[in-house]
């Protein structure tokens, strides 16, 4: 009998993010959708962790799929740094995500740790990250038009579980590229003792190269960003422009899904960005695109270090 109401909860979480979000990217929902995912990398590859000279703290606020009842909406926090010991590189980082989808309230809080190594006269990161996932259901808001299903929890129900990634990033010069995968034991959420939600292994792969010249302040930042999780799959091809290292836009076009645009402005070491997207498949029936707003900091680690480094984003690593 569990596993029956096992299966038969897995299908209403289908049910309700088809409900709530129509056919496209349904499985990649298991993680977010975040147009500007060259400034928040580190949410999907824990190795871009200390691969920047300063600490470096990001916060996004993602509101997908505006128009739609009980669309996704998100708040995440990154935080990375640089250290040095036993005579090494190394990197820190920490990620926090609070998200809304449909009836689901999913926190994060995450560990990152990355070793770095020069490779072929690049630098190389090898990274692993782990910590909780805590996700809710509030089946007091389920609305049933037939007798109450004894599948549905029609009570507030949660868990936790414990969620480990990992990831590979490798920079040269103007090149850059990394490969990552998260939930990669694939947890189960005991949500009680009749309902579980189970996670699904996602797998990320990003690759871009600057292209610069010294005799124009205008630079142009292609990029590919692929992601999957064995049932549907993402690739957003993207092309970026900056102008003396300050302002930044970049349009971007995700094939069959969505076509995306983002502009940015670098004041000192704080950086703000704002992209939208408007859906291309059938969810511009019920949608008006999405928006992202994005903002990020940077020191160095001492007054006596980095008194000249400027930001650089994975584009101008």
């Amino acid at each position: 009998m569990a596993s029956v109401l096992h299966k038969s909860f897995r299908s209403l979480i289908l049910l309700l993010l088809l409900t709530v979000a129509g056919w496209e990217d349904i499985f990649a929902q298991g993680d977010l959708l975040l147009a500007q995912y060259t400034r928040a990398y580190g949410y999907y590859n824990p190795a871009y962790a200390g691969m920047r000279k300063e600490v470096f703290i990001t916060a996004l606020h993602n509101r997908q799929w505006e128009g739609m009842p009980r669309s996704p909406k998100s708040f995440v926090v990154l935080a990375d740094a640089p250290i040095r010991f036993f005579d090494r590189e190394h990197g820190m980082g920490v990620r926090v995500v609070t998200e809304t989808r449909g009836l689901f309230a999913i926190n994060e809080l995450m560990g990152q740790y990355a070793f770095k190594q020069k490779l072929f006269g690049g630098d190389l990161s090898v990274a692993l990250q782990a910590g909780l996932v805590n996700t809710a259901f509030d089946g007091t808001k389920v609305e049933l038009e037939t007798e109450n299903d004894p599948a549905i929890p029609l009570t507030k129900v949660s868990g936790k579980a414990f969620d480990i990634g990992a990831g590979i990033y490798y920079r040269r010069k103007e090149l850059y590229v990394g490969f990552s995968s998260t939930h990669l034991t694939a947890p189960a959420i005991p949500l009680n003792e009749q309902y579980i939600l189970d996670l699904t292994r996602h797998y990320y792969l990003l690759a871009g190269y600057n292209i610069r010249s010294i005799y124009s302040l205008f630079a142009w930042h292609p990029s590919i960003f692929a992601a999957t999780d064995g049932h549907s799959s993402r690739l957003d091809v993207t092309m970026g422009m900056s102008y003396n290292n300050r302002f930044f836009a970049s349009l971007m076009y995700r094939p069959t899904q969505a076509v995306g645009v983002s502009l940015g402005m670098q004041l000192g070491k704080f950086y703000a960005g704002y992209a939208f997207e408007w859906p291309t498949s059938v969810l511009a029936k019920a949608s008006w695109g999405s928006h992202e707003l994005l903002v990020s900091y940077s020191f160095p680690l001492s007054n006596t270090k980095n008194r000249d480094a400027k930001y650089k984003s994975i584009r101008f690593l």
